[in-house]
């Protein structure tokens, strides 16, 4: 890795080159890292010397002069900014603003059409992954606080283009259940991500279904910092799993 990074920093074309693309995965650390991708490829980038204003944000369309390395503790290629120049608010994120605004529009994240969630739940949903640890948090802490409460596992992917889909069926699938099975508050959780990570809980058909439940809806995606469209139309927001199980039940 350390003779690829050596003829690559050496080649004249690739010491000073101009990338433009739509910056998604920023991580402001001790320096700024974050990808830069269009609809066909990604590349990872580094920034040393600050050159990303701290006002920048995942969907901002930009042209990136950087020179190219390989980072052999990753085995990456990266390119190191030397200079940015910001072209204009990505298509992606353009669109969520104004999806975001239909809603609005529509009375969809008004703080009065927002329920109280219910004091002894009897049966609770909960769609998130089977395998992460979403499933194996909520369940302690619901457990250790009311272990009367029966929870309802309907699961689906948190991420990944067949991601909104699966957890829209998730949801049909817990109101069209059995009689005793049929929850009295529902939990919608995934740990952290990046925005792509989280983008199907901007899906505008699955907000439209957590508006449309009959029961209410707890909304426990990311962390404190993301806030998806699914977090504005639900009838609570936790910031954790945990959280959303302490939200859920009596202790």
């Amino acid at each position: 890795l350390r003779y690829f990074d050596r003829i690559i920093r050496d080649d004249p074309i690739l010491r000073r080159v101009q990338v433009e693309g739509e910056i998604a995965n920023i991580s402001r650390d001790r320096y700024v890292y974050f990808d830069l991708k269009d609809e066909q490829a990604l590349v990872h980038c580094v920034d040393f010397d600050g050159v990303l204003p701290e006002t920048i944000q995942n969907g901002a369309h930009v042209v990136l002069l950087a020179s190219t390395m390989v980072y052999p503790q990753q085995g990456k290629l990266e390119l190191r900014a030397i200079s940015l120049e910001e072209k204009g608010r990505g298509q992606a994120l353009l669109a969520l603003e104004e999806r975001k605004r239909k809603l609005e529009k529509e009375g969809l994240f008004r703080p009065e059409r927002k329920r109280p969630l219910p004091r002894y739940p009897r049966v609770i949903g909960l769609i998130t992954s089977a395998g992460g640890a979403v499933l194996h948090d909520f369940a302690n802490e619901v457990n250790r606080r009311y272990p009367l409460a029966h929870i309802v596992l309907s699961a689906a992917s948190v991420q990944g283009n067949n991601a909104a889909e699966e957890i829209r069926g998730a949801l049909r699938a817990l109101l069209q259940g059995s009689e005793q099975s049929v929850p009295d508050l529902i939990v919608i959780a995934r740990g952290g991500g990046s925005a792509e990570d989280l983008s199907a809980f901007q899906d505008e058909g699955l907000v439209r279904d957590l508006a449309a439940c009959p029961v209410p809806v707890i909304s426990a995606i990311g962390h404190q910092v993301d806030t998806t469209l699914c977090d504005l139309v639900a009838d609570s927001r936790a910031s954790t799993p945990t959280e959303a199980a302490i939200l859920a039940t009596p202790d």
